[in-house]
């Protein structure tokens, strides 16, 4: 369960007559910060039997898309070494903090320090319905001395259950988890949290009140072993066990793994699955050996019946060279269900230098055009990106699969692929020099050599149209709406 109690012994909150001056903003996004997370499953009592620590830090600067952002780091170990990329936070002047993972190229909100009593913030959403907690406090308290603002935010859903953010430190649900009870299956509890190596604010709640704790539980229970992979060169295959040592049967209904970025493969029996008293069941993981180095660590989810269970995959990052890495990894393709104009990105995995881009360009065929975000030469910082988009402009007769060619401080190479559908999805072939616009704004219509008819737009593919049958003949047409009329 949260824990919320402890504020009060290590923070004054403000009652009655009692008020405090509120000091200069103390911003979360800084170099130095160190925060200790205790994760627990499952959630509800009784006491969770699997827990571990997540430990965050933030250290260093980089450029994403043009915006800058810090860059943010976890671990798992205790003594602080094998740190990896978690993602990077950036924060407003008037105190909202924003995340953004490696992987994608959409920022979240986390948080907003200048919301007043009554505000709402939304955290995620599921389709059905958003993810969202309302102000019901607002004050100062004392932390290591010195005054800080504290926001209450409840939960909408009738548990009474409350959400305390303090000023420069975030949740005390963890620095990546406001918001953590939407999602189920377990806890997330702030144990520590540290400025420039010095413990500023720590958990003082009963069982909780360790900067460390780790807790396997595995006696009469759904055991998974090992809980841990490693990954090195050559990365082979390995299996982790599930085996059912309780005395009731035991349903295992899904396992997934996140990062979900075709990096670490999962295989196993079909699922849902129950496991009898004493019956086990493997599961077989394998790495592709393009390996995403920003991402070290990926956690296997198992949900059961009985609760959730995890397995760290660790991706030893030295089984991979340094250097430039295209994102998406599985290559970009183009056919009618996707858009003219798709980007990638390319991502400077060095940790300690940047890399210079002199030259980006389709290699050998000419049916792409790749515009860089910016101007090259572009040096891309430690740890930064480059994001490029590619327009179709010529549609080949026939599929063809195609690559980027890229020339850089680091060397030239070229590799990374696109797939272009050749014709439509009937299986005409586009003349191209017959698209000739219609009397609809950005719409062309062009023909084949068996006299199929085609239209599109700036943003779509070519679809079927019509056969033609008679030249001069006058046809209407309705396309996304609209009506116009053309001239065989």
């Amino acid at each position: 369960m949260k824990n919320l109690g402890f504020i009060t012994l290590i923070a004054l909150m403000m009652m009655g007559g009692m008020t405090m001056k509120a000091q200069d903003y103390h911003p979360i996004v800084e170099d130095g910060k160190q925060w200790n997370v205790l994760f627990s499953y499952p959630w509800s009592p009784p006491e969770p039997q699997h827990k571990y620590t997540d430990i965050y830090k933030i250290e260093g600067d980089t450029l994403v898309d043009g915006m800058s952002y810090k860059v943010m780091y976890t671990t798992r170990n205790e003594d602080l070494t094998g740190w990896n990329l978690w993602g990077f936070l950036r924060e407003t002047e008037d105190g909202q903090v924003f995340s953004r993972r490696p992987s994608t190229s959409d920022e979240q909100l986390l948080y907003d320090f200048s919301m007043e009593v009554g505000d709402t913030i939304c955290m995620c959403d599921f389709g059905y319905s958003e993810c969202c907690m309302v102000v019901i406090e607002k004050g100062e308290i004392l932390v290591n001395g010195e005054p800080r603002q504290q926001i209450v935010l409840e939960y909408p859903f009738g548990s009474g259950v409350e959400e305390v953010w303090i000023e420069g430190i975030g949740s005390l649900y963890g620095i990546i988890d406001p918001g953590s009870l939407f999602l189920m299956g377990g806890s997330t509890d702030l144990l520590c949290y540290y400025e420039d190596g010095d413990l500023i604010w720590q958990n003082t709640t009963p069982g909780y009140n360790e900067c460390y704790i780790v807790n396997t539980g595995q006696q009469n229970d759904l055991v998974v072993t090992p809980t841990v992979l490693t990954f090195n060169e050559p990365a082979v295959p390995q299996v982790f066990t599930i085996s059912n040592q309780t005395n009731n049967a035991v349903t295992i209904s899904s396992i997934n793994v996140q990062p979900d970025d075709n990096v670490v493969l999962l295989s196993f029996e079909d699922l849902p699955r129950t496991l009898q008293p004493n019956e086990t069941m493997n599961v077989t993981v394998e790495v592709n050996t393009i390996g995403y180095k920003g991402y070290n660590n990926y956690n296997v989810t198992i949900a059961t019946s009985i609760g959730y269970r995890h397995v760290i995959v660790k991706v030893n990052e030295e089984a991979w060279d340094e250097g430039l890495l295209w994102i998406p990894m599985q290559g970009i393709t183009f056919d009618e269900n996707t858009p003219l104009t798709q980007s990638f990105y390319l991502q400077n995995t060095n940790a300690l230098q940047s890399i210079t881009v002199y030259e980006i360009r389709e290699y050998g065929t000419n049916y792409l055009e790749m515009v860089p975000s910016h101007s090259l030469p572009y040096e891309i910082p430690a740890g930064g990106f480059l994001e490029v988009a590619v327009t179709l402009v010529n549609f080949p007769e026939e599929q063809v699969v195609t690559h980027a060619y890229c020339r850089s401080s680091e060397g030239e190479g070229s590799g990374y692929f696109f797939f272009i559908a050749g014709g439509l999805s009937n299986g005409g072939n586009v003349v191209h020099s017959l698209w000739k616009p219609l009397n609809l704004p950005g719409i062309l219509l062009g023909a084949n050599a068996q006299g199929d008819l085609f239209c599109r737009n700036t943003d779509v593919y070519p679809s079927t149209l019509a056969r033609s049958q008679d030249e001069g003949e006058t046809w209407e047409t309705v396309f996304d709406g609209s009506v116009g009329s053309f001239t065989v």
